[in-house]
């Protein structure tokens, strides 16, 4: 299957030199997103918070938002966290867990930044979750 698609891309772009068609297909395939396939239809779409730059979407939900679950470097954390929140159009809604498995899991920062959560709550939590 993946053979016959790679087939019917190439033939898509019929240039008369060998090298003029390989390289509007390797333009194309650079540029291509899987982005590039969504359509207005009544759908759930799964996306990365990477592939999802750019675009601006009705209802969004970021799952997930614990310490450490985002990068690894705080600023990177907040970048992460921002381009997620301003993907949605008219509702955001972001969850977090306490315990993931047998692991406790702490509540992103960024949530106490934004004013979401209070840092005694955040705190509460943490102490009730490792109990």
């Amino acid at each position: 299957m993946a053979i016959a698609r790679v087939k019917d891309l190439v033939n898509a772009f019929p240039a008369a030199q060998i090298r003029d068609a390989i390289q509007q297909f390797l333009e194309h395939t650079t540029l291509y997103t899987t982005q590039d396939d969504l359509r207005e239809v009544n759908a759930v779409n799964l996306l990365t918070i990477h592939s999802a730059k750019g675009l601006e979407l009705p209802v969004v939900f970021v799952s997930g938002v614990e310490k450490g679950n985002l990068q690894k470097k705080l600023a990177e954390q907040r970048r992460l966290f921002y381009v997620a929140m301003t993907r949605a159009k008219q509702k955001l809604i972001v969850t977090y867990v306490n315990k993931r498995g047998d692991y406790a899991k702490k509540r992103s920062q960024f949530l106490v930044e934004l004013g979401v959560e209070s840092e005694e709550t955040v705190k509460a939590c943490e102490e009730s979750s490792t109990s």
